[in-house]
């Protein structure tokens, strides 16, 4: 690495560097004082406000420039029922929270290396997203309708997990180095934003008209609303049942099988009855809540639930 040269250098004879040992110090010299003036400035500029999405904004808006990227963004990652979804971000050309080719939700088993990064606590380094194009073509084309040719992540892993990302640098290419000091600002700012709109959501009355009508919050904490009950994650300890919801939720344009469920939530066992297992849990969360609280028409998409 870079620092490992120049940690070297400090131990010779300057007078017997060779021009490219010269040329690699500079370097390292212009790229330390452009690193110092990017923190300093972007903590001089956060003194301001306590707005986290403003922070946030701040804080992506500098990442591009530091990096002369087009694009960067906080990205969420539910490593349980395998989705993941942009939080904020800001594009370069278009602005903050600008039309995306971005999914809704966005399926992890697309981009397992991002999971086993995560997993690890690595960054993702890709500078070619072209030499994806044999040995992972899934991928591959994931990247190309989300405009990127080449990409950093760094991962931030304690409630929220996610990466900051940014999109095609043209400077410090393969550096994640600013983006770890970043990670944590976006692991703030998510969690401060996140809680702010619970408070918000528990104060807000949704409009239920009659005992059909279920009213459903996916972002942060979860909550379902009916005519007669209001139960929230926070409040209900059933993390399984929870998990069967939100997934049934995702895919609800489509027939959802007992056996893709027990691979999906449970991956690591073997169930040799996987309706039995589904049931289960939601047996779990209905003794838990006091209620019954999932209804069989609520998911038309996951058969025999009734």
């Amino acid at each position: 690495m870079l620092l490992e040269f120049i940690l070297r250098m400090l131990n010779k004879d300057w007078s017997r560097l060779t021009p490219n040992e010269i040329a690699l110090l500079k370097d390292y010299i212009r790229y330390s004082a452009s690193f110092e003036h990017t923190i300093t400035e972007l903590e001089r500029g956060l003194h301001s406000t306590d707005d986290p999405k403003h922070i946030a904004m701040k804080t992506l808006i500098t990442a591009c420039e530091f990096y002369e990227a087009d694009w960067c963004g906080i990205i969420l990652l539910d490593l349980d029922i395998g989705v993941w979804r942009p939080y904020w971000w800001y594009d370069v050309k278009r602005g903050e929270m600008a039309d995306t080719a971005f999914h809704e939700f966005e399926f992890s088993e697309e981009f397992g290396r991002w999971v086993t990064a995560l997993k690890a606590g690595d960054p993702v380094i890709i500078e070619d997203v072209d030499a994806l194009r044999e040995t992972n073509p899934v991928e591959y084309r994931n990247y190309k309708r989300l405009e990127a040719s080449s990409i950093i992540g760094v991962p931030f892993w304690k409630r929220p997990t996610g990466f900051i990302v940014i999109r095609n640098p043209k400077r410090n290419k393969v550096d994640p180095n600013m983006l770890r000091i970043m990670a944590y600002v976006a692991v703030s700012t998510v969690n401060e934003n996140r809680m702010a709109e619970s408070f918000r959501m528990r104060e807000r009355k949704p409009e239920i008209y009659n005992e059909n009508d279920v009213y459903v919050n996916l972002m942060g904490n979860v909550e379902i609303h009916s005519m007669h009950y209001h139960l929230d994650e926070s409040r209900v300890n059933a993390p399984m049942g929870w998990n069967i919801l939100v997934y049934l939720l995702l895919h609800r344009e489509r027939h959802v099988s007992y056996t893709e469920l027990i691979n999906r939530i449970w991956p690591e066992e073997d169930a040799a009855d996987p309706s039995g297992k589904i049931r289960g849990a939601i047996y779990r969360s209905v003794t838990v809540s006091g209620i019954r609280w999932i209804r069989p028409w609520w998911f038309p998409n996951l058969q025999d639930m009734s």
